[in-house]
């Protein structure tokens, strides 16, 4: 039952984060991490600090966001979670992009779509697509940015995953013409 509990806080941290707020995250991520704590869970852990990267990304604390995330991944490997491990190297990538460490994006975002192929999360999958259509931006190449804007839009029509607050400024900063 707690294990059922600390998944609801994080799913209740989530919505927060996909609203953008990430002061209503805050308490929720509180009550999963002391759970799994408690539980000895590193999965619970690893979305714990997935939750607390994504808080820290939204207020543009860009290394908080960053050590979350890296927190994330170990949390993630200890307990062999897939789509944590995705999500996180995803994370990465973005702060490395906010940095313009495109190379070090790039990275990230090989290991996230490896990770990803092995998950049906159309998601993580746009949000995937939407961070290489910035590492394209950044290089200059607006066709390539484009077409990878494209797909990610087309998966998250076809799927019903509208981006978050995290991943629309990202696709904002980057989509051509008026916001």
């Amino acid at each position: 039952m707690p294990n059922n509990l600390a998944r609801a806080a994080s799913e209740l941290a989530e919505a927060a984060l996909d609203r953008g707020d990430p002061d209503a995250a805050r308490p929720w991520l509180d009550e999963c991490e002391r759970t799994a704590r408690d539980l000895g869970n590193d999965t619970l852990l690893a979305m714990a600090n997935l939750g607390r990267a994504g808080a820290h990304r939204l207020r543009g604390e860009r290394q908080r966001a960053a050590e979350h995330y890296d927190r994330a991944l170990a949390f993630a490997r200890g307990s062999e979670f897939v789509k944590g491990l995705a999500r996180a190297h995803t994370g990465l990538a973005a702060t490395h992009l906010d940095d313009y460490a495109t190379d070090q994006a790039r990275a990230e975002l090989d290991d996230a779509e490896t990770l990803a192929g092995r998950l049906a999360d159309a998601g993580i999958a746009a949000s995937i697509l939407e961070q290489r259509a910035r590492a394209a931006s950044q290089d200059g190449h607006d066709c390539e940015r484009d077409r990878l804007l494209r797909d990610a839009q087309q998966l998250r029509v076809a799927h019903g995953r509208p981006p978050g607050a995290l991943d629309r400024p990202d696709v904002e900063a980057v989509t051509p013409g008026p916001h």
